[in-house]
């Protein structure tokens, strides 16, 4: 929208520069940030995911001040018919910037025929990727995926989901423990509750618990070692403080 300003921050030193206005509407954006080795600079890269089919990615070199249009989407081969079938954007209900990780911008996209793939963007190359993922990732997922997303932990490429599994809500966390390669995924947890919430992994622990983040409800903020403790509304109401007091 041109009556919006896009400004870069510097949480360290609370500084922020505006940035320039980009050709399409931001309230729907996905923005990923990184520094490219090879020019010696930083780039961001933005990502539209709601506005089929005009799905635009532009990217802005710091040091040029301008963004630039990227018209084509990543795309794969159809194994039966050889044609190139476009990746689009996967539009989660709460828009997550990307992951950048290994000179890389990821985010999760998606076919019509509900076929799911972690697409990267290399920063200095500035080419498209696909990250593999595992079938038993959707194995037991009845009714679509309500909710599912990429996250960064301990340096490593993570996948969430969010679904219902028989009767029960069910969130499941994978991690990459070696980049790209597709045998090295691993369940980190798997939780099972009689409700379905919308959770994202924010933080992991040196413990190896994981904290998760849902937005709305002040409770729904917990570390994954609570989830079997009686007093649970306590601990999450603490780290439901903790959370805002930081944030402030």
């Amino acid at each position: 929208m041109a009556d919006t300003q896009l400004l870069l921050w510097n949480s360290s030193t609370r500084e922020s520069a505006p940035l320039p206005h980009a050709d399409f509407n931001e309230l729907h954006s996905s923005f990923g940030l990184g520094y490219d080795a090879t020019s010696d600079g930083y780039k961001i890269l933005k990502l539209n995911i709601t506005n089929y089919p005009k799905q635009w990615i532009e990217i802005l070199t710091l040091k040029s001040g301008s963004w630039r249009k990227i018209s084509c989407l990543p795309t794969v081969i159809c194994p039966t018919t050889g044609c190139k079938l476009e990746i689009y954007p996967y539009p989660n209900k709460i828009v997550d910037p990307m992951v950048y990780v290994h000179a890389a911008f990821h985010w999760l996209g998606y076919l019509f025929r509900r076929k799911y793939y972690v697409v990267s963007f290399d920063i200095s190359n500035e080419v498209f990727g696909v990250v593999p993922l595992l079938e038993d990732m959707f194995v037991g997922v009845d009714q679509g995926l309500p909710d599912s997303g990429l996250s960064l932990l301990d340096g490593m490429l993570c996948f969430h989901i969010t679904a219902k599994d028989d009767s029960m809500g069910m969130f499941k966390l994978w991690a990459m423990k070696d980049y790209d390669v597709k045998e090295s995924w691993i369940v980190l947890f798997t939780i099972q509750v009689d409700y379905l919430a919308i959770a994202k992994p924010k933080y992991r622990f040196p413990d190896g618990d994981v904290l998760l983040y849902s937005r709305g409800d002040p409770t729904s903020r917990f570390k994954t070692s609570d989830l079997h403790i009686s007093d649970i509304q306590r601990k999450i109401w603490i780290l439901a403080s903790l959370t805002l007091w930081l944030q402030r």
